[in-house]
């Protein structure tokens, strides 16, 4: 018989991980998906919204939930935040902005950094 073996399996945080959206041409105050299924569990920790002109408020959301602190102002310059609170997600949960107060918004770029634990 062979000796029975064990293994340790260590868990880290990935914080390299990211989601990113976009260029939205012509910009409309609604909801646009930026995923519309996780593929894995995470907490998102940075994001940021950016324009090439005109300006619009966008609001990031784990499934319908806002995140908190999850509000951008997004123009010309890039507009980053840190979340804090609401901001974890599950595998399978959809992530989505919610565009408002659009003036005139052109080619929309979004993105979200977030850690996730492997293991």
């Amino acid at each position: 018989t062979l000796p029975a073996k064990t293994a340790t399996i260590a868990t880290t945080s990935q914080t390299d991980a990211g989601f990113s959206f976009g260029p939205i041409a012509t910009v409309a105050d609604q909801d646009y998906v930026i995923t519309c299924k996780a593929p894995h569990a995470g907490t998102l920790t940075d994001l940021a919204a950016k324009t090439s002109s005109g300006t619009c408020t966008v609001t990031w959301k784990i499934n319908t939930t806002a995140v908190t602190t999850g509000v951008n102002s997004a123009t010309s310059t890039i507009s980053a935040v840190t979340p804090s609170a609401a901001n974890v997600f599950a595998a399978g949960d959809i992530i989505q902005v919610t565009v408002s107060a659009n003036s005139t918004a052109l080619n929309l770029q979004l993105a979200a950094r977030y850690t996730r634990t492997l293991g």
